[in-house]
């Protein structure tokens, strides 16, 4: 399953085990899953929780007044509850009823509603945000011309420089740099390198389509690489 997860759903699940551990909590409840969805800022999932007026650090605080904190940090492997495998396991269905052939973070928001008795959806319900409001608001951005772009901060600009980033291969073969869709990591962008020992700059604005998820997206970036002194 965790084969069709995009990047940013991984990085989810990265995000609620790091929670465990900071609450000294031996297991990864749905309750951690819900931060996870909330830190991973450019998923869909958390984009519609902020919609409803929900930021981590409320749920964090509503967590501490509902489970009370572990003893001992876990340093080793944390497992999952049962519930929140259900949750992981519902995403999948939920993907696939969707025709997606990836399970992005909206997917486990839609898993974790769909699991009525646990910490995770208690907290949700306690900000007045049931499962029915959060499907209608994930399906409404899923369908929404402005699915893929940004919340009110402007587009995103990133800068690449060759002190940061190999331009070329190994064998000065022209090297290629991808900007990846921020929802599924498919390529939606290819920017090809100029040959060894050349000036190359190029600047790009504009929107563009994933072909797997069909996100649009607003990009702006910048890529230059100068040229090596002889």
């Amino acid at each position: 399953m965790f084969e069709r997860f995009t990047e940013r759903a991984r990085q989810v699940v990265v995000l609620a085990q790091d929670e465990a551990r900071l609450l000294k909590h031996g297991y990864i409840g749905t309750e951690h899953l819900l931060l996870g969805l909330l830190r991973e800022e450019e998923g869909l999932a958390a984009r519609v929780l902020d919609t409803l007026d929900i930021t981590a650090e409320e749920v964090r605080a509503q967590i501490a007044r509902i489970v009370a904190p572990g003893d001992e940090p876990d340093t080793g492997q944390i497992p999952f509850t049962p519930r929140t495998k259900k949750v992981l396991e519902l995403a999948l269905q939920e993907a696939l009823a969707l025709d997606h052939n990836y399970i992005g973070t909206e997917h486990i928001l839609l898993g974790l509603v769909g699991v009525d008795e646990c910490v995770g959806m208690r907290i949700l319900l306690d900000f007045d945000a049931d499962a029915h409001k959060i499907r209608n608001e994930v399906l409404r951005m899923l369908t929404s011309p402005e699915r893929g772009r940004a919340r009110p901060r402007g587009q995103r600009r990133v800068r690449l420089t060759s002190e940061t980033t190999p331009f070329l291969h190994e064998d000065n073969r022209p090297a290629q740099l991808f900007v990846a869709c921020p929802t599924c990591a498919t390529p939606i962008e290819t920017i090809s390198i100029g040959q060894p020992n050349t000036r190359f700059a190029v600047t790009v604005e504009g929107d563009r389509d994933c072909a797997v998820c069909g996100a649009r997206w607003t990009i702006s970036y910048t890529v230059s690489r100068q040229a090596r002194a002889e």
